[in-house]
């Protein structure tokens, strides 16, 4: 029982920056999350497991240092944020952040889920504890900001705020949450290979910039297809826990490594409730 009581207090000490009570740390992250270290996190967008993974890597380099955290909202949405991260994180504010185009669009496609305004939510209340957290809405807007549907210039769209934000805090640790084909540090992929994605140009311009992409074991995801969204059977094999990084290039050179969250569950769109 001593020991419990000494982990908990070592888990939530403060270091200097902020006083923390951090979740669970992810298994050998700790190295890569040091002053100005730039890091890229591709998921299958609509589990739970995924953005809490992103939190508690947040949480832990936000015990000691500034942080920036970027996700693949639409940049549109970056007042709304804004707001929110400055609020009491109570119903009204919930509310507000949530009446956003972003979150009420009839198609929601896992970004816009209860663990993304989990998420957000965490953001809030470590910066009300003192961290020095930025958030960075990156993705391109609605119609009349930059198609969506241009690939090419969406990739580049999508590095712009996050380039910007890298310039403007240099010390800062980047954690980056987007879909993984933007993550990828090379193109190649057969149904778009002329693509450049917006890995590849953060990479031009970041020296030492590390891609993740996810992997998981057989569970459900909220994902989309051409006909509708919703929960779903997802994931092949088996990846056991714990949460975890493995450095473990791939073949191509697409990725650094991996970020291993174990048998996922859907994550279901956020509600103002």
């Amino acid at each position: 029982m001593r020991l419990a009581a000494i982990a908990i207090v070592l888990a939530a000490c403060h270091h200097g920056h902020a006083t923390l009570s951090c979740p669970p740390a992810v298994a050998d992250s700790e190295a890569l999350l040091g002053h100005g270290a730039s890091l890229v996190f591709g998921e299958i967008h609509g589990t739970q497991q995924i953005p809490a993974a992103i939190g508690a890597m947040t949480c832990a380099a936000a015990a000691t240092h500034d942080v920036v955290v970027g996700l693949e909202i639409w940049r549109t949405e970056q007042a709304r944020l804004d707001a929110y991260l400055a609020s009491d994180g109570g119903p009204a504010a919930r509310k507000e952040l949530l009446a956003g185009g972003f979150w009420t669009r009839a198609t929601q496609d896992g970004r816009s889920s209860e663990a993304m305004a989990g998420l957000i939510e965490h953001l809030r209340a470590w910066r009300a504890a003192g961290a020095h957290l930025e958030l960075v809405a990156f993705d391109v807007g609605e119609a009349g900001e930059q198609s969506a549907s241009d690939q090419a210039a969406r990739e580049r769209a999508m590095s712009e705020p996050l380039l910007a934000a890298r310039r403007a805090n240099a010390d800062a640790t980047m954690i980056v949450l987007v879909g993984n084909l933007h993550a990828r540090m090379t193109g190649g992929v057969s149904f778009a290979p002329d693509v450049t994605w917006m890995a590849q140009y953060l990479a031009r311009a970041i020296p030492n910039l590390a891609t993740f992409d996810a992997a998981y074991g057989r569970g459900t995801a909220w994902v989309c297809d051409q006909t509708s969204c919703g929960e779903r059977p997802w994931g092949r094999g088996d990846d056991a826990g714990p949460t975890r990084i493995t450095q473990d290039p791939v073949l191509d050179k697409s990725y650094s490594g991996h970020l291993h969250v174990g048998a996922i569950a859907a994550g279901k769109p956020a509600t103002s409730q």
